[in-house]
């Protein structure tokens, strides 16, 4: 691996077991000669207290020199932890990559949070869609059935199917883990953005709340676009 011509990314993870006690992971990617994408665990071992953001660069940095790659790192994805701030220099204004899976999770459970009410009689919204017209005769033929959605509830049902797809799309595609995803991050932000600004203008009302505090959570962590997953749009062959 140190003899890789590619830069190496790092993913990382740390998590506390039911006994408190603590493990970190480090997984190394990087593109052989074959532009073949290969991913290594480096470590996986018992992390001791205290979890602050200086004990953590220093086992990760132990990890790097002991692989010998302390000087071909490229970018480092890590959750969304304040500490992992300070695991890098500059607060990992450069080389901290949050994990844009993880980002895109938060934003839609902040939205759902919003629609919970108008959702609340209809849970599988793509499913239950296709049986619309189902639901309608069972409403006629059972009185016992009177939970029926009305007219403008399977129409925000259907406009919100239309705007949560695209994030599972995403979801799916920006957690892969055999191909590289770096060159198709500025791309899958920007579309995530733009959806949300198409849909903001909505008439619905509950929708245009639930987009408004997505967006919000979008702008907290994607405010500033990664510039240097940007610059790799542009040296995608």
């Amino acid at each position: 691996m140190r003899k890789a011509n590619s830069r190496i990314c790092l993913t990382y993870d740390r998590w506390t077991c039911i006994t408190q006690e603590g493990y970190i992971c480090v997984i190394a990617h990087f593109v052989d000669s074959n532009w073949k994408l290969n991913s290594k665990i480096l470590a996986f071992s018992k992390l001791d207290p205290p979890h602050g953001g200086h004990e953590m660069t220093k086992k990760i940095f132990e990890i790097l020199l002991d692989w010998g790659i302390d000087r071909k790192m490229f970018s480092i994805t890590l959750d969304n932890a304040s500490a992992n701030d300070k695991c890098l220099i500059f607060n990992g204004s450069y080389f901290h990559v949050r994990c844009s899976a993880h980002i895109l999770n938060l934003i839609v459970q902040e939205g759902l949070r919003v629609a919970s009410g108008a959702l609340k009689k209809i849970r599988m919204l793509d499913s239950a869609i296709k049986y619309k017209h189902a639901f309608g005769c069972l409403a006629i033929r059972d009185r016992n059935y009177v939970h029926c959605p009305s007219d403008d509830e399977w129409n925000r049902d259907a406009r919100m199917c239309e705007f949560l797809k695209p994030f599972f799309v995403t979801t799916n595609l920006i957690s892969g883990s055999t191909y590289p995803m770096s060159n198709w991050y500025f791309m899958q932000v920007w579309k995530i953005e733009k959806l949300l600004r198409e849909f903001i203008m909505c008439e619905d009302l509950v929708i245009k709340e639930m987009v408004s505090k997505m967006m919000t959570k979008f702008s907290k962590y994607w405010h500033d676009y990664c510039e240097i997953l940007a610059i790799s749009v542009i040296l995608d062959p």
